[in-house]
């Protein structure tokens, strides 16, 4: 009974980007009855039950400043944002013995193919009782959620920022190798691709070092030594791939033989 009583919540939602387009259809597609989605262009004189604000970083302090100086009682509602590199500071103005106030944000690059929250996490952070609200929004949309103080969140943010979109860029950084070649960046991206991706299959069922493969987790020093050497004429890629190298040789060193331990360190020290 009480999975049928969330469904009947009505919510509204600010923004329709990426974000917003994603929960209006990820929530009116498990059954909720009630979900509004507010635009810039909209005069706001009423909103619902929970108020999920998915507007860029950058504008949700004037949406929540706008909604607080508004005319709109906001009394008994639970107003969330879903950013995740925005804390709870944005809600300093909110009267929040009356509001209930937090953040709801989903670890996920949304796109415009993207088409359910299924099997990815939120994270979560507020007072008890606005987790008391979010929790059946984000169970509801067959989503996981993890619990988190802000200074947890902020480093979740850097995390998600790290495996997400530095991941894309390794693939910019491998095509870069091949800028002066006649191999198309496509056909490129063809054959590397499900390499990233059995990689990070590997990564599913195991720990980070086990997953490795690769010249490093090899203890091969010659193969590293000869990468270095192709990239003497980009000495930025070289960079990049030595600072990689040696995280990599941290993750990883536990498992070599000492030898390899110290050629592998000396090389990427002295090149």
């Amino acid at each position: 009974m009480h999975g049928v009583d969330k469904m009947r919540e009505s919510i509204s939602i600010i923004g329709y980007g990426r974000i917003g387009k994603l929960l209006y259809t990820g929530l009116t597609d498990v059954g909720y009855d009630t979900v509004e989605i507010i635009t810039r262009k909209d005069e706001i004189n009423s909103l619902n039950d929970i108020i999920l604000i998915a507007v860029p970083d950058n504008k949700i302090q004037g949406v929540v400043d706008n909604l607080n100086h508004s005319e709109v009682d906001l009394s008994s509602k639970t107003l969330a944002h879903t950013s995740g590199a925005v804390g709870l500071d944005v809600f300093s103005d909110i009267d929040s013995y009356k509001t209930k106030v937090g953040c709801m944000h989903p670890c996920m690059a949304v796109s415009d193919t993207s088409t359910s929250f299924k099997g990815i996490t939120f994270d979560i952070c507020g007072d008890r009782s606005f987790i008391n609200d979010i929790v059946p929004i984000v169970t509801d949309l067959k989503a996981e959620f993890m619990i988190v103080d802000e200074s947890t969140k902020e480093k979740l943010h850097l995390a998600a920022v790290i495996t997400s979109n530095f991941l894309i860029t390794l693939m910019g950084m491998a095509q870069e190798l091949f800028r002066e070649s006649n191999i198309d960046h496509n056909q490129l991206k063809r054959t590397l691709l499900p390499l990233m991706q059995s990689a990070l299959k590997n990564l599913e069922n195991q720990s980070a070092s086990n997953a490795l493969t690769g010249p490093i987790a090899r203890g091969d020093y010659e193969t590293i030594k000869r990468h270095l050497t192709l990239m003497e004429c980009n000495p930025e890629l070289k960079s990049a791939y030595m600072l990689l190298s040696k995280e990599t040789l941290k993750l990883i060193s536990s498992e070599l033989d000492e030898q390899a331990q110290f050629q592998l360190k000396k090389i990427l020290d002295e090149s």
